[in-house]
């Protein structure tokens, strides 16, 4: 059965339960993003008008910068500096890859017969690996990011409390 509701009756949801929206939309966080959902899955099914899961899961698509030919004037000889590939020693950047030393990596770029790698989060680990020392597992096509937040802040309003022990 499909249920629509306009955007106040969420909101109407929302302030009954007494959960916070934060208006905030680049910050990760489960009271940014997840509140609306999470009323309307309530008004539909019921159970306890408590927020027990605020973990999120994110996705999103790697941006590869892609050759760009026409950036610089050739050098002597007509070459072209290289510039943003994603191919090299027969290696695509955002391959994952197991190191002896960093564990699991991504490959982020190339240098001089080395690969720089970073970490899963997106922090560079090392910026000139051997590549005899990693171990090539898979090509990502994505980031993922789990995030952890707090609990948003709920206030028991009246109508919350009648909803929660039906008075």
């Amino acid at each position: 059965m499909l249920f629509t509701l306009q955007g106040h009756e969420t909101k109407g949801i929302r302030d009954s339960l007494g959960v916070k929206k934060n208006s905030n939309k680049t910050a990760e966080t489960f009271d940014a993003h997840c509140v609306d959902s999470w009323c309307l899955a309530y008004h539909v099914i019921g159970g306890e008008p408590i927020v027990d899961n605020t973990n999120i899961f994110c996705i999103s698509p790697i941006p590869i910068q892609r050759r760009n030919l026409h950036r610089e004037i050739p050098k002597k000889g007509g070459i072209r500096t290289r510039y943003g590939g994603t191919t090299m020693y027969g290696l695509v950047k955002n391959t994952l890859v197991r190191h002896v030393k960093y564990g699991l990596c991504a490959i982020s770029g190339f240098q001089k017969g080395k690969v720089s790698l970073t970490n899963l989060s997106g922090k560079r680990v090392n910026p000139a690996a051997k590549i005899s020392d990693c171990k090539i597992l898979t090509r990502l096509n994505f980031r993922y990011k789990r995030i952890v937040s707090k609990h948003p802040k709920v206030e028991q309003s009246e109508l919350a409390l009648q909803l929660t022990f039906n008075i």
